[in-house]
């Protein structure tokens, strides 16, 4: 990852974080809003219908900036963004 990094000509930061953070991950904020806004008020009846769902919401979520945006506007992982 390190030589990745060092390719990517600065556009590229590591960050380290504690081993358990999810409130610096903002990836945890995704899930949050999936499951919060959308899959956990869907009844459904099998594993594929939910994986499905999901990715249904997870599709949709990447044409919406907006929502995208505020995930990183958070207080606690506003550092991304340094």
């Amino acid at each position: 990852m390190q030589e990745f990094v060092r390719t990517s000509q600065g556009r590229l930061t590591l960050v380290w974080l504690p081993p358990y953070s999810p409130e610096l991950n903002p990836d945890e904020r995704v899930w949050h809003h999936v499951k919060s806004q959308r899959i956990g008020r869907t009844v459904v009846a099998t594993k594929e219908q939910r994986v499905a769902l999901a990715r249904s919401v997870l599709h949709s979520l990447q044409h919406n900036m907006q929502i995208i945006k505020r995930f990183f506007y958070e207080k606690h992982v506003r550092y991304i963004l340094n």
